[in-house]
């Protein structure tokens, strides 16, 4: 399938659903993030203003896809995913197991010059360190006088740094509002619109707009074991009572092998699902500990464009709390 044939495919699947969503409403896409409406010309011709938005990112060995308008998903690449990927690839290479170098500076005896910097993780699990001066790429004549100072004993007396910018540069909460957006596509391609549409999630879309500002509180993300998880999924956390949500578990690989799982919560869809985050907040101020246990669904049990996706949210989270909640009407009136 070319990506042009996924775009339209795509297309069909969540019009329909928000076709079952919304009364009257045809040939539609809304963009989960902005809300503004889409017809079906947005994703024709080379400016395409609906594209395809990867789950997990496509450089963390992502493949899931949904839609986005590229308003809002083109940005966030560089405003806000990037600082997951930086900080992934950073910890892949500090571990010493990244197949790539580092571009860095090398400061000594009042000289500056380029470098490759790389980290291996050599016999016994010792780290071994390697520096390649690039001197063609250096300011002229200060990789000469560095070298002759090296050759002389002279650098043996002055203090060698490194300095770097760019890639091992991220805003740890920043990455952790790029995991939250990418649990919040899992969640728009596994349940459609009668999840991204709840309440619950309007905060979710504030903080989209605003990474830089804590609109949603605490650390709402968990470390998982990858050995547990092969593939991205939607768990629910049953146990404690008070922390019941969604829990996305987004699977990450970097360029060296290195394997992530991160469980995302989200809320659920009772009345006081929305404020999960203030008490994970005020769980994680106490420093305490806890124990979550999951439930797991069949994540391939039911096709958006069909009508009953409508209720599958609504299902999936009763039915593994073993509650009930009110699920919403069939027909409603359409968006604005």
């Amino acid at each position: 399938m070319t990506k042009q044939e996924l775009r339209e495919h795509l297309f069909n699947v969540y019009s329909a659903n928000l076709a079952h969503c919304f009364q009257g409403v045809e040939d539609t896409f809304l963009c989960p993030f902005c809300l503004n409406t889409f017809g079906r010309e947005a994703i024709q011709g080379d400016s395409k203003e609906v594209i395809l938005a990867h789950c997990v990112q496509e450089s963390l060995g992502g493949r899931l896809v949904t839609l986005a308008c590229a308003g809002c998903d083109c940005p966030a690449g560089h405003e806000i995913d990037v600082h997951l990927v930086n900080r992934l690839q950073t910890t892949e290479f500090f571990n010493g197991t990244s197949p790539r170098s580092q571009r860095v500076w090398v400061n000594t005896v009042g000289q500056r010059v380029r470098a490759d910097f790389s980290i291996r993780k050599g016999e016994k699990g010792r780290f071994e360190t390697h520096i390649k001066i690039d001197g063609k790429n250096s300011p002229p004549g200060q990789w000469q006088e560095m070298k002759e100072a090296m050759v002389n004993g002279d650098a043996l007396q002055h203090p060698l740094s490194m300095t770097q910018r760019g890639q091992m540069c991220f805003n740890m909460d920043v990455s952790r509002v790029a995991l939250l957006r990418s649990a919040y596509l899992l969640m728009f391609q596994k349940f459609g619109y009668s999840y991204v549409l709840h309440d619950n999630l309007a905060r979710l879309r504030q903080q989209f707009e605003k990474p830089n500002e804590a609109i949603v509180t605490g650390r709402p993300v968990v470390s998982l074991s990858p050995d547990s998880f092969p593939r991205s999924t939607v768990v629910v956390v049953t146990e404690p009572a008070g922390f019941n949500a969604f829990l996305p578990v987004l699977v990450f690989r970097t360029a060296g092998g290195s394997r992530w799982a991160f469980g995302v919560f989200m809320p659920g869809l009772d009345a006081d699902a929305g404020s999960i985050y203030e008490r994970l907040a005020e769980h994680q101020n106490d420093n305490a500990t806890v124990g979550l246990k999951f439930a797991t669904w069949d994540d391939e049990g039911v096709a958006l464009d069909k009508p009953e996706a409508v209720h599958l949210p609504y299902d999936v989270w009763a039915g593994l709390r073993g509650g009930l909640v009110d699920a919403p009407e069939s027909e409603r009136a359409g968006p604005d």
